[in-house]
């Protein structure tokens, strides 16, 4: 882990401009499942080793809530880009352009599948921002993007595992369509993969892999085997 971690670190360290009035940002970007919050962790903690102050953004924090997107018609089509609040993360980014402090962002539990409370820090040294959209067009400034690209047949095993894990069909919304695919919960969750995340994951999450400045290639095992150059737009 820690070559591609030094590679990270020496980046945000060269491309960091210590006089900038605001945090340096870094977008990390990827498929449901794919591992993000886990590298946005190492990443954090690699570049507090080398003393500065860091904060991860989950985007998932500024998804509607669910009773707003039920209000909407859209809680099939959570985790797409019109389910998530673009004013309130539009007056988060201004914030962190302005370089305001202390920020304040809103959370989400994997464990209610739902937006949680909000959490304040001060001005950080740099922004971690990470999650679905981290990469789409309007998310700025983003000063170093990355975009972990994973096997769409590894997503669906990681995703199917930690819906299992997470006892997800047990949630009041899904007791239909379990009954639907005859009370298999894996069956569930491959159906929700192919009406929601898959579909999410190719028509809006991988063409943001060409705003990405490095792609990180993660294998089955979990392992980030490649670390290359994204072909950017010019």
């Amino acid at each position: 882990m820690s070559v591609w971690l030094d590679r990270l670190s020496a980046e945000v360290r060269q491309r960091r401009v210590v006089s900038l009035d605001r945090p340096f940002v870094v977008g990390l970007a990827g498929g449901v499942a794919s591992g993000k919050s886990t590298i946005a962790k190492a990443l954090a903690s690699r570049l507090r080793k080398d003393g500065l102050t860091v904060e991860v953004v989950g985007t998932d924090g500024f998804l509607f809530p669910n009773a707003e997107l039920d209000r909407r018609g859209l809680m099939d089509r959570k985790g797409f880009p019109e389910s998530h609040d673009a004013g309130r993360l539009t007056g988060f980014l201004e914030q962190l352009t302005s370089g305001a402090s202390p920020l304040r962002v809103p959370t989400y539990s994997h464990e209610t599948y739902d937006v949680g409370a909000e959490r304040s820090f001060a001005r950080p040294d740099v922004v971690l921002i990470e999650g679905l959209i981290a990469l789409q067009a309007g998310v700025e400034p983003v000063d170093l993007g990355l975009f972990l690209d994973v096997d769409e047949d590894d997503l669906i095993t990681w995703y199917i595992e930690r819906f299992m894990d997470l006892e997800r069909w047990d949630a009041p919304r899904l007791a239909d369509r379990l009954a639907e695919v005859g009370g298999d919960p894996e069956a569930l969750a491959g159906d929700i993969w192919d009406r929601i995340n898959g579909p999410n994951l190719n028509d809006h999450i991988l063409p943001t892999r060409s705003r990405a400045d490095l792609v990180l290639h993660k294998d089955e095992r979990h392992a980030i085997r490649l670390l290359a150059p994204a072909s950017k737009p010019a």
